[in-house]
């Protein structure tokens, strides 16, 4: 006899019973929430429901809710990789760091160890945090810019502390801090890196963005490395970006790089190779528009 065909229903609908019962004996649902799910970033990535790697369901019903939109389409991201039928979530809809993330973990970019669940008790999650990211910790916003709503956790106490004043309708990932001097900032356009900064943050500071009083300190793309230009560009084509900023950090220790994140609206500095650098795409574009 076959074994019964499992299929997630995720979010599952009030009257799922009644579902259920008009599939019959052969096909067994499984009622799904999004708070129930688990993303673990740590070189292989694994989404978890209730524990359950999601990509051993024979079929996902997805549904795409508003308010969850980022953490539907990262879901899909993954069954895409892994083979899973389901349905399917639009493409570009709910783009956040959580599904950018979930790209580049996928396809071995090196990223920080990280965790996200959505809307759950995270204080009953503190010691998984903790041995999956270790401490010092970060913790930010899902959809943030500009380094705001971020804050550096060093323990367990802060942990739960800061997790009572995280505000309720916005999604956090927690992210293993890498110990650094800098930030790379490189510019990529059109797979080419055409701009390279580092950036130095302030003593008093743990993010090297210049809003927040980081110095921007531009190089020759020359003296970048391989690696380095490599992720920013591999990560810019993962995402089908024309245009983009991959921030990529290095290890003081061990100098190996992370790439924490693409930013699709990177800031302009005055009298910047960056100013020239957008000029030329700008005109790129509008040549290519003309002539088309």
């Amino acid at each position: 006899m076959n074994a019964k065909m499992q299929v997630l229903i995720l979010p599952a609908p009030v009257k799922i019973e009644e579902i259920k019962k008009d599939l019959g004996e052969n096909i067994e649902i499984f009622r799904g929430r999004f708070s129930d799910i688990e993303f673990r970033f740590n070189c292989e990535l694994r989404i978890l429901h209730n524990g359950r790697d999601i990509k051993e369901y024979d079929f996902v019903w997805l549904s795409s809710l508003f308010g969850a939109r980022d953490i539907s389409r990262a879901i899909s991201v993954y069954l895409d990789y892994h083979d899973v039928p389901h349905t399917k979530v639009n493409y570009g809809e709910g783009t956040s760091k959580l599904v950018d993330l979930t790209w580049f973990d996928l396809h071995k970019l090196p990223i920080p160890n990280s965790f996200f669940q959505n809307k759950c008790n995270k204080k009953e999650k503190v010691d998984l945090i903790a041995d999956l990211c270790g401490f010092p910790v970060i913790v930010k916003d899902t959809q943030g810019s500009r380094g705001k709503n971020s804050h550096l956790i060093h323990s367990k106490e802060e942990l739960v502390n800061i997790l009572d004043k995280l505000p309720e309708n916005k999604g956090f990932i927690f992210q293993q801090f890498i110990p650094n001097d800098y930030d790379w900032g490189i510019l990529v356009s059109n797979g080419e890196v055409i701009s390279a900064e580092k950036s130095y943050r302030s003593k008093s500071e743990f993010r090297n963005n210049a809003c927040w009083g980081a110095k921007e300190v531009f190089q020759d793309i020359k003296d970048v490395s391989s690696e380095v230009k490599r992720i920013a560009v591999d990560a810019c084509r993962l995402l089908d970006l024309e245009w983009g900023r991959a921030d990529i950090v290095i290890d003081r220790v061990t100098s190996k790089p992370y790439l924490l994140e693409m930013n699709r609206f990177p800031g302009m500095t005055i009298n910047s190779p960056e100013v020239k650098a957008f000029s030329s795409f700008l005109k790129n574009k509008l040549f290519s528009t003309q002539t088309a």
